[in-house]
């Protein structure tokens, strides 16, 4: 589902002009940014918990390595980073599980 295909849905279900709902879809977006870039954690009842975490710098084996010495192993430093994380609600988790 495309960005589009979604508002013209949620307009159409709480039967509102697709104008306004992309207005206030692009308002959530900016708030839920703004928050993720200062690190607060967003929590969302029905649909979970957004957040960032630090990944910790660490070398990885680079196996397209074109270095022909034999012996010679070629690692490549992947840097501290962060990352936005997402923990799905019970609600939703429970909701989408078919099993």
């Amino acid at each position: 589902m495309t960005k589009k295909e979604f508002i013209a849905a949620v307009a159409e279900k709480i039967e509102v002009a697709p104008k306004e709902v992309d207005r206030v879809f692009d308002a959530m977006v900016f708030v839920l940014k703004e928050q993720l870039i200062t690190e607060d954690k967003i929590q969302l009842s029905q649909l979970g918990i957004f957040s960032t975490a630090i990944k910790r710098p660490r070398k990885i084996y680079n196996k397209f390595s074109k270095d022909e010495k034999e012996g010679e192993v070629k690692f490549v430093d992947i840097p501290q980073r962060r990352v936005i994380k997402y923990k799905p609600s019970k609600y939703l988790r429970e909701l989408i599980d078919f099993n």
